[in-house]
């Protein structure tokens, strides 16, 4: 991968990092929790709603920190010269799955083999 290339896919990376650390602030500013001031639910269904939502917006958290770990992680890579070879087999990720997930660290070949393993 040449350095136009590189630093190309690290302004995206940089740009995706951006992106889900506002989104995370922004997420900690929302009350998920009823004051105790407000009309208590008496409504079950309404209540159930509202756990799903908590449980949606954790999971989608949870999501967020692993994209956040694994950009990192590619930024690293950079950094050592190896963004861009598979950790499995060494061999090149291609530009086409770099520009689909620019954190990648597996060669389409090797993830496929990887998920295959895990299920």
């Amino acid at each position: 991968m040449n350095q136009k290339e590189l630093l190309v896919f690290k302004k995206i990376l940089i740009q995706k990092k951006n992106e889900i650390l506002s989104k995370s602030n922004n997420n900690k500013n929302t009350d998920f929790i009823t004051n105790n001031n407000r009309d208590t639910i008496s409504d079950e269904i309404e209540t159930a709603s509202k756990n799903s939502e908590k449980e949606l917006y954790f999971k989608l958290a949870e999501n967020d920190r692993i994209i956040l770990n694994t950009i990192n992680e590619a930024f690293m890579r950079i950094e050592k010269g190896t963004y861009g070879k598979c950790e499995a087999c060494n061999g090149t990720i291609s530009i086409r799955r770099l520009e689909a997930i620019p954190w990648a660290c597996y060669c389409f070949q090797c993830q496929m083999e990887l998920e295959r393993s895990t299920i």
